[in-house]
């Protein structure tokens, strides 16, 4: 079980350096790899806090990377799979909701947005998409 921790943390790390250098392809393939690496061990989600919080970790990154890629089916599936593990995790509300956005799901989007909204209402990042969705 540590070991395919510390491989799904190197492949964070490793996905995290490919998307801050613009290589987005490769940093999808580093965020799947690590989370293939976990998933057996949450299965129903029963793993523990810190494979959970790493899965967390590793698909609200690889939804944010299929936005930037302009998959926004495939953004709004990796955060649905997130919010599996913790449906109050603001990252995957949000990143889900501007994915929902950009299919044109307006209501959908609201709702994810505004569900992040009540959880922290101090989030600028949710603010600003719930205001601009507004208009």
């Amino acid at each position: 079980i540590t070991n395919r921790i510390s491989k799904a943390l190197s492949l964070k790390e490793e996905g995290n350096v490919h998307f801050k250098s613009g290589e987005l392809e490769r940093a999808v393939r580093s965020y799947r790899r690590g989370t293939s690496a976990l998933k057996s061990l949450n299965e129903k989600n029963t793993g523990d806090s810190q494979v959970r919080a790493l899965l967390l970790s590793l698909q609200t990154n690889l939804s944010l990377v299929c936005l930037k890629q302009g998959k926004a089916k495939m953004s709004r599936d990796v955060a649905s799979k997130a919010l599996e593990i913790d449906e109050t995790n603001i990252k995957a509300l949000y990143r889900r909701g501007v994915a929902y956005r950009a299919l044109g799901d307006v209501k959908k989007a609201s709702n994810d947005l505004r569900t992040a909204f009540k959880l922290d209402p101090e989030n600028r990042e949710v603010k600003r998409e719930l205001i601009s969705l507004k208009k």
